[in-house]
């Protein structure tokens, strides 16, 4: 569990900014790509205003075949 929201399902891919898990938003009762910083990174408030660029920046994509973010559940640092 990721908070009381997200239930981890599997990693979908790592990388040198974050963890991108498959997990199930229990909330909207959907699975969702759940993107956490790594710890050392989440603790930096430029970090998590970096992740919050990019949310917002792929949250303007409209296209049809395009997967985009439809929320930002959270900037606290918190463990899973």
């Amino acid at each position: 569990m990721w908070g009381d929201r997200f239930e981890l399902i599997s990693i979908l891919g790592d990388g040198g900014m974050a963890t991108v898990h498959l997990a199930h938003d229990t909330v909207r009762d959907e699975r969702v790509a759940l993107k956490v910083l790594h710890p050392h990174l989440a603790r930096d408030p430029n970090m998590r205003a970096r992740l919050r660029r990019e949310l917002r920046a792929a949250g303007r994509i409209r296209h049809d075949a395009a997967l985009v973010p439809t929320s930002s559940t959270s900037t606290t640092v918190a463990s899973p």
